[in-house]
């Protein structure tokens, strides 16, 4: 049963900007472990628009159990995964699916688990939830809770996703204003050099470009750097 305090809890969860992916999925099985009733242990896993696959576990044997399904590519979050729709399992002992990760977490002492998916344009986040009793989870009760923690990770990793490509793009515009820069610097050089206009300076430095098949901010920064050592090597026979 979803309660107001469990609700508050999962939607805390999004306010925790100062914390790493990483933690935030750390935390997000804890919560899931000591709040979801007949849940001894849980796990996440989250897959981004890049392919990129991340996992975390609230206990090392289902941290076990996930690099399992991983190598096997067999298992309960694999084929929500694939379906995009729960997955129930009320009794292993019974269970015919998967019979390698069957075999191993009845060894870990699993005997119960629910699988849940959630999925957004860019991220496919699951959340798994295991009893060590059979018939632990029931679809009405237990569904509301970790249907929405699992929109809570697939929020959280949007996020991050979103949080990475802005600052590739920054990084993109810091290195175009600093190449616009350089050629701007070689521009006042040749122009100084040569006694010629800006337009005609950027001509000549287009022009090595294109000859020497190197890109036109490489150029400049290559004249900029040539310029500034001639005038230190001249200072330095000055002094």
């Amino acid at each position: 049963m979803l309660t107001e305090q469990m609700a508050r809890q999962i939607a805390d969860l999004g306010k925790l900007e100062d914390a790493s992916l990483e933690a935030f999925l750390n935390r997000a099985t804890v919560l899931a472990a000591q709040n979801i009733p007949g849940c001894a242990a849980a796990e996440v896993a989250v897959l981004n628009g890049d392919g990129v696959f991340q996992a975390a576990a609230s206990h090392r044997d289902i941290a076990a159990l996930s690099e399992l399904q991983g190598r096997l590519d067999e298992g309960p979050t694999a084929d929500a995964l694939d379906g995009g729709e729960p997955v129930i399992v009320t009794d292993l002992m019974t269970e015919e699916r998967w019979p390698r990760f069957r075999r191993a977490a009845l060894r870990y002492g699993v005997r119960s688990l629910m699988v849940t998916p959630h999925l957004t344009s860019t991220v496919f986040a699951t959340l798994g939830v295991y009893g060590v009793r059979p018939y632990a989870f029931e679809a009405e009760e237990t569904g509301p809770v970790t249907a929405l923690l699992a929109e809570q990770l697939a929020v959280a990793v949007g996020n991050d996703d979103q949080l990475d490509n802005l600052a590739r793009e920054a990084g993109q515009m810091r290195r175009a204003l600093a190449s616009r820069a350089e050629i701007d610097q070689a521009k006042g050089i040749i122009m100084q050099a040569k006694g010629c206009d800006a337009e005609e300076a950027f001509a000549m430095l287009r022009e090595v470009s294109q000859q020497t098949q190197v890109k036109l901010a490489d150029v400049a920064r290559r004249l900029v750097a040539e310029a500034s050592n001639q005038g230190h090597g001249s200072q330095g026979r000055t002094s």
